[in-house]
């Protein structure tokens, strides 16, 4: 690197601005009560390009452009990110007491080269320049940070959180439905961010850490179908059931049948058996020899059947 003590004439030549950095949320607040964040060097080839790095740094801290119209006094904040036309609105340079405000190019490089080897002080604003005191701060939070309605904690109140549930469903309520109470989660999580950012923030889907919680919406001819698979599954299921004890009475039936079957036969030979006696009994009644003994034989009591 060259002496920077040396001007730069040459087209490669570095400038270079070396500064203590400051958040603040007001203009004419103390610097001690601001966020101070690490010491800085920004160098580039022009003004322009040290200005371009400053505003890289500055972006993340930047919440808004804050503004307003008086009589009576209505403050808003307006639409989209800070560009590097709005560096001044956001970002103060001083050395010393003094405000760093080159009026040209040129003007610009001869002070960073006169004062290249000296301390600036950089002061990122939150909401830009508009807000100046504390009771600017304080009328601007409350009617685009804080919650319209708050509870005894400071939080959205009941009211609140309803008109939100509401606002999401109006937007999204044709595309996706759920839970009340993921409806509220939401609502919630959108009641936490300053009250410029809801509409933005309704207007966006649900977020990736809460999408399994809601369902897209099905169309009519999606619904007609699901109820037809419905009722086709019903249907198949009852039937299949009936088939199962259809198949169990076959079953038990060929079992009762195979059961009669086999008392049939043993009857059919019982019938048999007693039949053959019978005859046996009717032949002896005409041999007059055999009843001739029969009526010898002693006619014996039955006991074990009386």
């Amino acid at each position: 690197m060259e002496d920077s003590n040396v001007p730069p004439t040459q087209a490669g030549a570095i400038y270079r601005l070396q500064a203590d950095i400051l958040v603040k949320e007001t203009v004419n607040g103390w610097d001690k009560n601001g966020e101070k964040l690490p010491p800085q060097i920004f160098e580039g080839i022009s003004w322009n390009s040290i200005k371009q790095r400053i505003f890289d740094l500055a972006v993340p801290r930047i919440l808004g452009i804050a503004t307003y119209v008086p009589n009576p006094r209505k403050w808003s904040v307006a639409p989209g990110p800070p560009t590097i036309e709005d560096f001044n609105k956001f970002i103060t340079i001083r050395m010393g007491r003094n405000q760093f405000k080159p009026t040209s190019i040129e003007h610009a490089h001869q002070y960073l080269t006169d004062h290249s080897s000296k301390n600036f002080t950089i002061a990122i604003l939150k909401w830009g320049d508009f807000v100046n005191t504390a009771a600017d701060l304080n009328e601007f939070r409350t009617q685009c940070i804080a919650p319209s309605v708050q509870d005894r904690a400071g939080a959205a109140a009941e009211s609140e959180q309803q008109a939100m549930v509401e606002s999401l469903k109006a937007q999204w309520g044709d595309t996706y439905e759920a839970y009340d109470a993921t409806w509220r989660m939401r609502a919630v999580k959108i009641l936490k961010r300053p009250n410029f950012q809801h509409d933005a923030l309704i207007r966006r889907p649900p977020p990736v850490n809460m999408i399994q919680l809601f369902h897209p919406v099905s169309n009519a001819a999606e619904v007609r179908i699901e109820r037809i698979q419905i009722s086709v599954k019903l249907a198949r299921d009852v039937t299949v059931s009936c088939l199962k004890d259809l198949v169990k009475i076959k079953n038990s039936a060929t079992a009762l049948a195979l059961h009669v079957e086999s008392c049939i036969q043993m009857l059919e030979d019982k019938k048999e058996m007693i039949e053959s006696f019978h005859r046996e009994v009717d032949a002896t009644t005409d041999n007059e020899d055999l009843q001739h003994v029969l009526d010898v034989v002693p006619n014996v009591e039955d006991l074990d059947h009386a």
